[in-house]
């Protein structure tokens, strides 16, 4: 009956802990160790929102008193401090949808972009700004395309832990971070049309590609996904077969790298398939085979519709070739 008793008193303890867990929620901060650094910080609406489409957040630096964000206003982070956002709570609203959002960005034309002045770091989970529960585990149509464009001084990323994505939901949400270092995990394996497209274009500094584990893919989901990162030399995927979905994703990375993939998958170089020069691993059955350069199919001339679709050499209308248009 006394162990029972123990047990009981464990298990109680446990649920309360649990309940008592802060969510990991989108965080911006300055180490400590950059010395008399400020950064002003802003989530700027682009486009048109309506009071049906705009989200709601609210901001805090000791997790403890949170503030209603409005969209446009600066905030100062300094050397050793933290800014906190997610979805507004309302206190006297007792609803089954408080404490989230149903969309954050709308669309290409209407979204939310982040930008800093000076050196910012990033963590967190970025799902907080649609649950501040951070329990939401699926992304929106759109609703993080450009969050993070063009800022130069994002250093790292937030978590991105969502397992199924919407059409375009990260689409360009890094493009031209020049100071990004380290790429979040992209954890999701069920994919929509463009869902991962231009996500790292342009990310000059990043050496590494996350992890891509998804098998399924969907059209263009991969497209310009790392043109232009120079630097890049580390690429893994789990996919099998060469579909369409990654035009132009590996335009302009570093010339040799490794590339590590499923040994079903057929060994074919160009800018939207392995980079050129570079050497591939592919999981076999009896572990890591190294496959030489010699045994792949060249595609740096081949032919794409508009639809990034490898097309053959009698195909007819408009045709892309090396990142020219043509009509034929």
């Amino acid at each position: 009956m006394k162990k029972i008793f123990t047990l009981l008193v464990m298990f109680v303890a446990m649920v309360a802990t649990s309940k008592a867990a802060t969510p990991d929620y989108l965080c911006f901060y300055l180490p400590s160790d950059l010395k008399l650094r400020i950064s002003i910080i802003t989530l700027d609406m682009h486009g048109t929102f309506t009071a049906a489409n705009t989200p709601h957040l609210e901001y805090s630096s000791d997790l403890s008193t949170w503030t209603a964000y409005p969209f446009g206003t600066k905030i100062s982070v300094s050397s050793g401090k933290s800014i906190y956002f997610r979805a507004r709570v309302y206190k006297d609203i007792k609803t089954i949808n408080n404490g989230k959002n149903a969309k954050f960005s709308d669309s290409y034309d209407n979204y939310i972009q982040f930008t800093a002045s000076g050196t910012v770091y990033a963590k967190g989970n970025i799902m907080s700004l649609l649950d501040a529960t951070c329990q939401q585990t699926s992304v929106p149509d759109c609703a993080f395309i450009n969050l993070f464009r063009d800022c130069t001084y994002l250093k790292t990323a937030p978590t991105l832990p969502a397992t199924t994505l919407g059409v375009y939901s990260y689409g360009n949400m890094f493009f031209g971070c020049t100071s990004l270092i380290t790429a979040p995990e992209c954890s999701a394996t069920s994919l929509a049309d463009g869902c991962y497209y231009s996500m790292f274009a342009g990310c000059t500094s990043l050496i590494n590609a996350p992890s891509l584990p998804a098998t399924t893919l969907s059209e263009n989901c991969y497209g310009n996904m790392f043109n232009g990162c120079s630097n890049l030399s580390s690429i893994n995927v789990k996919f099998t077969e060469w579909t369409g979905a990654t035009a132009y994703w590996v335009d302009g990375v570093a010339a040799t790298g490794t590339f590590t993939c499923p040994s079903a998958l057929k060994k074919e170089t160009g800018t939207s398939y392995i980079p050129e020069g570079w050497t591939v691993k592919s999981a076999s059955a009896t572990g890591v085979e190294t496959v030489h350069s010699a045994e792949f199919t060249d595609h740096s001339s081949a032919a794409y519709n508009l639809a990034g679709q490898l097309v053959d050499a009698n195909a007819k209308g408009i045709i892309i070739r090396n990142g020219k248009k043509y009509l034929k």
